[in-house]
């Protein structure tokens, strides 16, 4: 399995790219229909270090997300710690 990790600030970033769709089905984010099947959606999602995913949101696929939102949602985290 490969797995791709970034820092943001405190925070880890992670992708997995192997097997195939594993992690996008299990989120419900692999597209099976047009235009573009067998590609994530483009999605977000953030989890708490509890495991619980304290944000998700699906974006259009030609709309990046907007990166203060984010940033916002792992302030509000980052108080509760």
């Amino acid at each position: 399995m490969a797995e791709e990790r970034h820092r943001v600030g405190q925070f880890s970033a992670r992708q997995r790219f192997w097997p195939h769709g594993e992690v996008a089905i299990k989120y419900g984010i692999l597209r099976v229909g047009d235009p573009i099947p067998g590609i994530s959606e483009r999605a977000v999602f953030i989890v708490d270090k509890q495991g619980v995913i304290a944000f998700a949101k699906v974006y259009p696929l030609n709309q990046p997300p907007e990166n203060e939102e984010l940033f916002e949602v792992l302030r509000e985290l980052n108080k509760k710690d």
